[in-house]
């Protein structure tokens, strides 16, 4: 029961975040281009590369590995409903989204519309799914990892290095904080670039991780 109420509580959130979509306009602003991505938030970025073909672009915001899927921190034994933060939460994951869309739908996947149209990175079945955990206190961001694959390590990359580069989000409302004084979200990236990063595919956490923190 307990699980279920969680469930609900979730789905309630999809109703009251104004859930757009996120087609890319059809001139993006520049972005700059995205840090060597690993699985934790980085401490250097690369600079912006010259003008260059579009797979020497691509190449320059796909890393050569990724940290894979670590199946995350959020087990349904821990999980709690989120009752009256339902309507905390939708804001929260609105402002999330206006930093991470520029990041990931504008600049990301106009990379990828110069590949040709066979390229792998090209299909748009590609979804990943990236756990995010940020400090309730700052809104910076502790961790982000793939915790399902898209089959594409390239791919689950870009989602990681989206988040990254939004971050830090932003202080959030005391509601939102898990036992341990963070936020936990699991957010899906799409290739399909309608719903590319739109909080539709993004899913919030109250988590009982035990004792509060001080």
């Amino acid at each position: 029961m307990k699980l279920l109420a969680t469930r609900a509580a979730a789905l309630a959130v999809i109703v009251v975040v104004t859930a757009t979509g996120c087609a890319r306009p059809e001139t993006p602003a520049a972005s700059p281009v995205a840090p060597t991505i690993v699985d934790v938030v980085p401490t250097t970025t690369a600079a912006p590369a010259p003008p260059a073909a579009a797979a020497t672009a691509v190449a320059a915001v796909a890393p050569s590995s990724v940290i894979g899927p670590s199946g995350g921190s959020i087990r349904p034994s821990m999980q709690r409903s989120l009752n009256a933060a339902v309507v905390p939460f939708a804001k929260y994951m609105n402002e999330m989204h206006k930093r991470i869309h520029g990041y990931f739908a504008d600049d990301t996947l106009g990379k990828l519309d110069a590949l040709p149209a066979n390229d792998p990175l090209n299909d748009v079945k590609l979804t990943t799914r990236v756990e995010i955990v940020i400090d309730g206190k700052s809104g910076n961001l502790v961790k982000v990892s793939v915790v399902k694959t898209s089959g594409n390590a390239r791919f689950d990359a870009f989602g990681v290095d989206a988040v990254q580069r939004a971050a830090p989000f932003g202080a959030a409302d005391g509601a939102l904080w898990s036992t341990d004084g963070n936020v936990y979200f699991h957010w899906e990236f799409k290739r399909d670039e309608v719903f590319a990063c739109s909080t539709m595919n993004a899913r919030p956490f109250l988590l009982d991780l035990g004792a509060a923190p001080p």
